[in-house]
C-alpha cells in the first residue's frame, strides 16, 4: 500500500469531511524540480501526490493540481514563508525552516508559533471537532456551511468590516464570496504598509 493510499485509508475512517483532488503529475515534477520535496514525508506524499486536500469545507492543504502548492507561494512570496495550506478567511499555515507550522491569523495580520509539525497540522484538520471549531469560533457565523457550501476552490471570504479592525465584530460582520487572492491580497498590502510605517 502506498503511501497516499494510507493516507486516504486514513482520512475515510474520519468524522470530518475531507476531499483529496487529483494531482496533476506536470505540475508535481515541476514542484519536485523547484522544493526538492521527498515523497516519503507526509509533506511530500500530500503536496506531490495530491491535487489539494480540502478539510471541513474551510481548509484547504496545498497540492499539485487544482489547489497548486507551486502557484500559490509564488503569489504568497511576500509573507515570507513556505505556505502549506490556507482557509476560507484568509488565515494562512506556513513552514518555517525547523519544519513547524505558523499561522497568518486574519483577525491580527501576525503570524503565530502554533507549535505543531505538518504531520500534527494534518492531524488535527482530520480530527475536526471541538479545536477546529474553537480555532474558527471568531470566523464562522451561524449557517456557514450551507452558505459556502458551493464554494469554488479559488474563493474566500471578505469579511465587512475587515477582521483586523476595531469595528470588527462576530454578531456586526457580513460576508461576501470572492476570489481568495483578492482577500489576500488586501492583506499583504495592509501588513506592507504598517512594515512600511515602522521603519
Amino acid at each position: 500500500m502506498t503511501k497516499l493510499e494510507t493516507l486516504k485509508n486514513y482520512f475515510e475512517e474520519a468524522e470530518t469531511k475531507i476531499i483529496v483532488l487529483s494531482n496533476d503529475s506536470d505540475k508535481a515534477n515541476k514542484t519536485k524540480t523547484v522544493f526538492q520535496f521527498d515523497e516519503e514525508t507526509l509533506l511530500g506524499t500530500i503536496v506531490l501526490q495530491t491535487g489539494g486536500i480540502i478539510f471541513d469545507q474551510w481548509i484547504r492543504v496545498y497540492g499539485s493540481g487544482e489547489i497548486d502548492f507551486s502557484q500559490k507561494n509564488k503569489f504568497l512570496l511576500p509573507y515570507g514563508k513556505i505556505i502549506v495550506a490556507e482557509d476560507l478567511a484568509g488565515g494562512l499555515f506556513g513552514i518555517d525552516e525547523n519544519n513547524m507550522i505558523f499561522y497568518f491569523a486574519p483577525d491580527t495580520l501576525e503570524w503565530e508559533d502554533m507549535e505543531i509539525s505538518y504531520p500534527q497540522l494534518i492531524q488535527r484538520f482530520t480530527e475536526g471537532g471541538e479545536n477546529i471549531e474553537c480555532f474558527y469560533k471568531y470566523f464562522r457565523w451561524e449557517g456557514w456551511q450551507e452558505d459556502t457550501k458551493d464554494i469554488k476552490h479559488n474563493e474566500g471570504i471578505l469579511y465587512i468590516p475587515f477582521l483586523w479592525t476595531e469595528e470588527a465584530s462576530a454578531e456586526g460582520l457580513l460576508h461576501k464570496i470572492v476570489p481568495i487572492d483578492e482577500v489576500q491580497k488586501i492583506q499583504l498590502d495592509i501588513v506592507s504598509g504598517l512594515n512600511n510605517i515602522d521603519k
